[in-house]
């Protein structure tokens, strides 16, 4: 895993490196290998990375060759290598092996549709300069955390709540329907957090914050129907053999990384 951060001070405030470093420096625990930092005047991100895949140029915050879009990233991408080919096809060139750079130059392709084409695990934040927006996407099944607290002049994104609380000077609150989900279930479903004032992005979903606000978007639904004819079985044995090579599929794309 890896912890990412980012802030955008939307009334023009610059970004205090120090305070940018001390709020990322919390996530250390998720990030021990390196640590990255890029601020563009009121826009910083921050990165503790857990060397994955491409040890030595996997550095992040990673940007495009105009400078124009960055992004700090968690996961790991299964079908980064299909997509890093089809993105050469259409004339990218690549800098590095990593799948962060594949997934930032996908959506340098495919704006908000890059996240439907993501078969993996994974939590990130992208600064377009070019738009002016924030950029934020969560996988299908909410395996990697994302958190954000956002009011009129301020945006802050985070792997975990306590480096949002690092930067962030504000008074938070206590969520009472959030502290009776804890006691109940033990833990707090998504959207909420703990505070009321800080909030999960929600498993399949996509955030995209300008000036003008912050929208939220579903981009997939489970599909409970079975509709391909592959999936017919004949006895227990078919669908016994069936299982097991989907197993040793989802097992096999999992085993993209550098190291054990």
């Amino acid at each position: 895993m890896c912890g990412i951060f980012a802030v955008w001070h939307q009334n023009g405030l610059p970004v205090n490196k120090n305070s940018l470093i001390k709020a990322t420096e919390t996530l250390y625990n998720r990030g021990p290998d390196d640590s990255g930092y890029h601020i563009d005047l009121n826009v910083g991100l921050g990165h503790r990375r857990l060397s994955i895949i491409d040890l030595k140029n996997g550095c992040q915050p990673i940007t495009n060759e105009s400078r124009s879009i960055w992004i700090t990233y968690n996961g790991e991408i299964y079908n980064f290598l299909k997509l890093k080919d089809e993105l050469r096809d259409k004339g990218y060139i690549f800098n590095t092996n990593t799948d962060t750079e594949v997934l930032l130059k996908l959506y340098e392709e495919y704006g908000e549709d890059c996240v439907s084409r993501l078969d993996g695990m994974f939590a990130f934040v992208i600064w377009d300069k070019r738009k002016n927006r924030m950029f934020i996407g969560r996988d299908r099944m909410g395996q990697k955390p994302i958190y954000y607290h956002y009011n009129d002049d301020l945006l802050i994104i985070s792997s975990e709540i306590k480096a949002i609380l690092r930067y962030c000077n504000s008074n938070l609150n206590i969520n009472p329907k959030a502290l009776n989900n804890y006691i109940t279930l033990g833990y707090i479903p998504s959207p909420l957090s703990i505070y009321n004032e800080i909030h999960k992005l929600e498993p399949s979903h996509y955030a995209v914050t300008t000036n003008k606000g912050l929208s939220l978007t579903r981009y997939w639904n489970p599909q409970l129907k079975v509709k391909s004819k592959q999936y017919i079985y004949k006895n227990y044995n078919d669908f016994e053999n069936t299982l097991n090579e989907l197993i040793r599929k989802s097992i096999k794309k999992r085993l993209i990384g550098d190291v054990p």
